[in-house]
């Protein structure tokens, strides 16, 4: 299983020889951060196969169940949370530019979705899309050629079947990369020493006013301040659970927890489960690290 990128993503994805990259991803567990906030210049088509996958894009929140897909259109901030009953997706990705030409056609509709004068629908249930998307996958596993063709004939379908609209205007979503960068990159306890994530702490930092920073970091990643964080921190969590033998307290501590019943208390709200039941089904035995 590939991992998906988990922040804003400028540099380019490794094609090899084809130009469509596919990866699978499943998250058994409820409530799970697929993808951190993060936003990129390719085009995204997201398949969920099973489950539910609730995706934060363009200030609102989308509820992607089976058989539906939701397409994420160029330098769109995203966010992806699995459903009570996790989820099984895959994620589509192609860069517009690399299949631009000399005709009018490509020029007519390629273009203005780059540049977002265009954009895609952004949840889609037409069966002959999804039929078309499943074939792309296939396509991509061993054809290259016939992939390529697939995706001219999925955007021929979008916009065949009316599933674009104008983009009257763009939102603009680069003053929080940087915030949610650093939350990202300073979510734990390293070397003993801690960050300070609180929303004063950021507001300060950013110089925003903290009323300010809560609504519009709300209304671009779809989460509170706190919840992402206290998100980031069960995720960072579940992977000590189940790769070191930590004590439950030392996990607490090292996940950005200073209150280990507090912690107890998240992790069973946000999974459904203790951290302790996570551990005994889950982990991997390793020697007891302090």
């Amino acid at each position: 299983m590939e991992n998906i990128g988990m922040q804003k993503n400028q540099k380019q994805v490794i094609y090899s020889e084809k130009s469509v990259k596919v990866s699978l991803f499943e998250k058994n567990m409820p409530n799970s951060l697929i993808f951190k906030p993060h936003c990129h210049q390719r085009l995204e088509l997201l398949r969920v196969v099973s489950g539910e996958l609730t995706v934060t894009l363009n200030q609102k929140s989308i509820i992607a169940k089976k058989d539906s897909l939701v397409v994420i259109n160029p330098y769109n901030m995203h966010t992806g949370i699995s459903g009570s009953n996790g989820v099984t997706c895959y994620a589509i990705m192609f860069d517009l530019d690399k299949l631009f030409n000399e005709s009018t056609l490509t020029q007519k509709y390629l273009m203005p979705l780059l540049e977002q004068i265009l954009i895609l629908e952004n949840y889609v249930k037409d069966e002959e899309i999804i039929k078309e998307v499943d074939r792309l996958i296939e396509f991509s596993k061993n054809d290259s050629m016939c992939a390529i063709g697939s995706v001219y004939m999925l955007l021929g379908l979008f916009f065949n079947n009316n599933r674009f609209s104008s983009n009257i205007k763009i939102p603009s979503n680069e003053q929080f990369y940087t915030i949610v960068d650093y939350i990202n990159k300073n979510v734990g306890v390293d070397d003993g020493h801690t960050v300070d994530l609180s929303v004063p702490g950021l507001a300060k930092k950013f110089g925003y006013n903290k009323s300010y920073l809560c609504r519009k970091f709300k209304e671009h990643t779809g989460f509170t301040i706190t919840n992402y964080v206290n998100l980031l921190r069960l995720e960072k969590a579940q992977v000590l659970l189940t790769t070191t033998e930590k004590s439950i307290n030392v996990v607490s501590y090292r996940s950005g927890f200073n209150d280990i019943a507090y912690f107890s208390h998240c992790f069973k709200k946000q999974f459904g489960i203790s951290p302790t039941t996570f551990r005994k089904t889950n982990a991997i035995p390793l020697n007891y690290i302090p």
